[in-house]
């Protein structure tokens, strides 16, 4: 049931983004099954960036999680705090995970315009509006008060921020099993 219910909450969310698609009948029965759950989240301050709104992933990992949870329990047909732990740990994981690997997306892909020139235009202004926090304050600890170009800012940030994630990835794994046994 959980995940069907995962499966509804998904297509609503890729529904929200055709805009010719919300009067349908299958877009307000999944609004009206699916959007009371969604709404929970869709308040919180610390999943917003700018103007982007991570609050689906977090209610998606949400449903994604209980569902596991109660998969393991009924697989070992038994519930410790350690599990329950390492999936909340997972959980949180998955979400910073997925948002690094946004972030990671977006530079990779304003680098490639940067480098080719074509790096002019209202869409690369929104990506600066995103981006430029973050590739500035990594570029600025690294650079301090020396000039650094945006492709520098760009590369160093990208690198940077796949190493923490990768060397994140290996710490919660470990912590996650150690939970699990």
């Amino acid at each position: 049931a959980i995940s069907l219910y995962t499966i509804m909450c998904f297509a609503r969310i890729v529904l929200t983004w055709i805009p010719t698609l919300q009067n349908t009948a299958a877009a307000r029965v999944l609004s009206s099954l699916c959007d009371p759950y969604l709404y929970l989240f869709k308040g919180s301050k610390f999943l917003r960036f700018h103007n982007m709104d991570f609050s689906p992933i977090l209610s998606i990992g949400i449903l994604v999680m209980s569902s596991s949870l109660l998969a393991n329990i009924a697989a070992a047909k038994t519930i410790s705090l350690g599990i329950v732990l390492a999936m909340l740990i997972s959980l949180v994981w998955s979400l910073v995970s997925s948002i690094l690997n946004f972030f990671i997306i977006l530079m990779v892909i304003r680098l490639v315009f940067v480098l080719i020139n074509k790096d002019t235009g209202t869409i690369w202004y929104s990506f600066d509006q995103i981006l430029n926090p973050i590739t500035s304050r990594i570029a600025k600890v690294i650079f301090a008060q020396r000039y650094y170009s945006q492709q520098t800012a760009l590369i160093l940030s990208i690198v940077c921020i796949a190493a923490a994630k990768i060397l994140a990835g290996f710490g919660i794994t470990f912590i996650v099993n150690m939970l699990k046994n």
